[in-house]
């Protein structure tokens, strides 16, 4: 995942490392993330292995929105945006971790 490493990146050479708050909108993608876990696990168990990737591609493709909405490579740039950056970059960060354990 490009999104992951970049963040992580960001995360790395300008916050020491350490992930950020999230705020309101990132909570609320997570939130959607973390709900969809079962479901897939559950598509899983039943062997519904189709639908589940389809419901793991609509997950980052909600991911892929933040992302594009948020442009953290265009906050990067930006003088006193360095909150809002550690904020995507975490968000993108959790992102993937979900994903990956759906």
């Amino acid at each position: 995942w490009d999104i992951a490493s970049r963040a992580a990146g960001f995360i790395a050479k300008r916050f020491g490392g350490k992930l950020g708050e999230v705020s309101a909108d990132g909570d609320a993608l997570l939130s959607v993330l973390a709900a969809q876990k079962d479901v897939i696990a559950a598509l899983y168990d039943s062997r519904e292995f189709a639908k589940a990737l389809r419901e793991a591609m609509l997950l980052a493709d909600r991911v892929n929105a933040y992302v594009d909405q948020n442009k953290p490579w265009e906050l990067a740039k930006k003088e006193g945006m360095d909150g809002r950056l550690q904020d995507v970059c975490t968000v993108c960060i959790e992102a993937f971790r979900l994903l990956t354990i759906s």
